[in-house]
């Protein structure tokens, strides 16, 4: 009775210590561990493909202005919004505060700009259930595969040029997502 208490509180343990170790505790959605590994899997077999960096602007101001709790719930709705947004094979993951990490199944750049297009259209939804006026705005960089130059790439060089392309695109400063999207290589 001893030994199959102590097996299942064992069994219980690992997987709440994998939990913890692979997830966001906010919104349930990889966290950079988890996303790394799959990354390196995904470079080491293929170049059809896309790294965005997202972020939400002015996120500080979201948390100061409506608190904490709402913060948190927009974090967590972003994590729904990108549930629904990838498609079989691909993944994300939430790094820090407001940065989320997603990888597409495709290296084509008009199909990413609409994709991000779309998911930003949702994740501005959010203050509707408020009723808020607050319009959010979401910028993103992004490197494709079909960029990466040599046979061989590294994750921790594919993830330097992603966040390249993020700050640029957050130095533009533009109302819409358009504008927002930039290569990094």
């Amino acid at each position: 009775m001893c030994i199959l208490y102590g097996a299942r509180l064992m069994k219980r343990n690992s997987r709440a210590l994998l939990r913890f170790a692979y997830y966001d505790q906010l919104t349930g959605s990889y966290n950079m561990v988890k996303f790394s590994h799959m990354l390196e899997e995904t470079i080491a077999s293929t170049r059809d493909f896309s790294l965005v960096a997202m972020n939400i602007r002015k996120f500080k101001f979201i948390n100061e202005t409506f608190g904490d709790e709402v913060a948190n719930q927009l974090l967590c709705y972003v994590k729904k919004v990108l549930d629904e947004a990838v498609f079989e094979g691909e993944f994300f993951c939430r790094e820090t505060a407001d940065k989320f990490y997603i990888l597409m199944r495709t290296s084509d750049e008009n199909l990413v700009q609409r994709r991000l297009e779309e998911i930003t259209e949702h994740i501005r939804d959010f203050f509707l259930h408020y009723n808020r006026q607050y319009r959010m705005m979401i910028y993103a960089g992004v490197v494709t595969g079909a960029e990466i130059n040599g046979s061989f790439v590294k994750r921790e060089e594919l993830m330097s040029h992603v966040m390249f392309a993020l700050d640029r695109a957050k130095k533009r400063q533009q109302d819409d997502f358009s504008g927002s999207v930039y290569s990094a290589v």
